[in-house]
């Protein structure tokens, strides 16, 4: 029987493909530093519920990403040109 050849790494849930164009969206300067991010107007973007976003929001959250302001919700945190938020220098 032959193997086949299966591409994993390219396999992304809905949750990982909001986080990582989210997060490019910070690093390369498309959201500006202290920009809110509207959660439906997300979800409208991307044609889904705002439950993946969410979830999004939480992972970008935890690593640094994104602020939580409670009742104000999140926005990109403010931080020098040229660093990203996960850096140590």
């Amino acid at each position: 029987m032959k193997k086949l050849k299966i591409r994993i790494d390219n396999h992304m849930t809905l949750r990982e493909r909001i986080v990582e164009t989210i997060r490019n969206a910070i690093v390369n300067g498309q959201l500006a530093p202290g920009a809110r991010i509207a959660e439906p107007e997300l979800a409208e973007k991307f044609g889904i519920s705002r439950t993946p976003i969410r979830e999004a929001f939480r992972q970008l959250e935890s690593e640094g990403f994104i602020t939580w302001v409670p009742r104000k919700g999140p926005s990109s945190p403010p931080c020098r040109r040229g660093t990203s938020p996960t850096s140590t220098t």
